[in-house]
């Protein structure tokens, strides 16, 4: 295990992703007399992204202790077509977007934060209306797991013939999302209890999606 001690200000132990993805699949096709087209668009991301003190480590601060881990994802899937023919056309579209996120924020060992001087920026887990994390001032000890997803499918077909015409078009979005900030069963959380008025502990775990 590791000890940390910070005489004179904080200890944080962090964690942060950020994942951008934009698939996009276009077809077309025009014929005299039988026209078709096709497109597919599939996005598959799976992060684990964890900060913690392990149960043989040790973090002291004058200050604070901060353990934080956030996974920011932003995925879009487009998948688009279209097919003409004289006498027959078909056109099909298929867009799938797979994720697989997990985030951890964890002491399992000994943390201590006085809590003495500058108050540390914690996320809250919200966004503001610009769409950047918000975050509060604490002081002591933090633990933090913060997610969030934003995720657009888009999946269009469209064809067009003289006799018959066919078009299809299919979406498949499949989440599986873990987000957790713990205290282990042997942790020391500040121990000594020789913190300022201002010494506190945070516990906060937040996912935030948007479909």
């Amino acid at each position: 295990g590791t000890d940390v001690d910070a005489t004179d200000g904080d200890v944080t132990v962090a964690a942060d992703s950020t994942t951008h993805i934009e698939a996009i699949g276009v077809g077309g096709g025009v014929a005299s007399k039988l026209g078709l087209s096709g497109s597919g668009s599939v996005v598959q991301a799976g992060n684990t992204v964890s900060a913690r003190i392990d149960a043989t480590s040790a973090a002291r601060a004058t200050g604070n202790v901060q353990v934080a881990a956030s996974d920011d994802v932003d995925l879009f899937s487009l998948a688009g077509n279209v097919a003409g023919g004289g006498r027959g056309a078909l056109g099909l579209s298929s867009s799938t977007v797979i994720t697989d996120n997990t985030v951890v924020a964890r002491i399992d060992g000994s943390a201590s934060g006085r809590g003495d001087g500058t108050a540390m920026d914690v996320a809250l887990g919200t966004r503001n209306a610009a769409g950047d994390a918000q975050h509060e001032a604490r002081t002591g000890v933090a633990v933090s797991a913060t997610s969030f997803e934003t995720i657009e499918t888009i999946a269009a077909g469209g064809a067009g013939a003289g006799s018959v015409g066919g078009a299809g078009s299919a979406t498949v979005t499949v989440l599986d999302e873990t987000t957790t900030a713990a205290l282990g069963a042997s942790a020391r959380i500040n121990a000594a209890d020789d913190g300022v008025a201002g010494q506190d502990v945070l516990l906060r775990a937040s996912d935030e999606t948007t479909l």
